[in-house]
């Protein structure tokens, strides 16, 4: 499963900021993720997520 936390914050980094994720922030959505082990939970944790990233400085200033 951390393989698969690991994909899938590469992929939203790539995706909404251009760019990779650092160890912190792969470690901080392992951590996000870890305690959402309903579907439906996991599912609101990402949409969070995301729009975290979308509302962040960085993303607003690069895009």
């Amino acid at each position: 499963e951390t393989q698969d936390v690991n994909l899938l914050s590469e992929e939203l980094y790539l995706s909404l900021l251009s760019r990779r994720p650092n160890k912190d922030e792969i470690e901080d959505v392992i951590k996000m993720l870890a305690n959402a082990k309903v579907p439906a939970i996991r599912l609101e944790t990402l949409q969070a997520l995301m729009w975290g990233l979308l509302l962040s400085a960085e993303f607003r200033l690069n895009h």
